[in-house]
């Protein structure tokens, strides 16, 4: 007469097999975008941008970041690996002085904002984002304007 094993042992033994059968399939989620790249106006280098990248269709769907001194972009995606792909609006705002020379920093540049002798340029690129790294090259002289400050 044969035994059968205890019903504890057969669970477990279940239980291992679905484990090790899942492990390939863990962390494969969607593939993500990120951005990177420059941004530039008449071929110079754009300092402080803050920039938005919004889907136009996913409220949900908003990434943040600013330039570097260098025009470098550089974005954050929140507790996010990156944003799925798709079709996004990137929207790039900086200030200059009504003579378009750039803001001085610190407390001389929020005085001259406080003053209104600052003016906002906003300006909006429609840009398809795909899954890895895309390097956005932006020119504002290229973009939408948007909003009545914008030159």
């Amino acid at each position: 007469m044969k035994s059968q094993p205890p019903i504890l042992f057969t669970k477990l033994l279940g239980l291992i097999a679905t484990v090790l059968l899942s492990l390939p399939f863990i962390g494969c989620g969607n593939p993500m975008a990120t951005v990177t790249g420059h941004v530039t106006q008449n071929g110079q280098p754009v300092a402080n941008a803050t920039v938005a990248i919004f889907s136009p269709t996913d409220s949900s769907r908003q990434y943040f970041g600013a330039t570097s001194a260098d025009g470098t972009l550089f974005v954050t995606y929140g507790e996010d690996q990156g944003m799925p792909p798709g079709q996004y609006t990137v929207r790039v705002s900086h200030s200059t002085l009504a003579d378009g020379q750039p803001v001085p920093p610190g407390e001389e540049g929020a005085a001259l904002s406080a003053a209104g002798k600052v003016v906002p340029h906003i300006y909006l690129f429609d840009q398809e984002l795909t899954a890895g790294r895309n390097s956005l090259e932006l020119a504002l002289e290229q973009g939408r304007q948007d909003g009545a400050n914008s030159p």
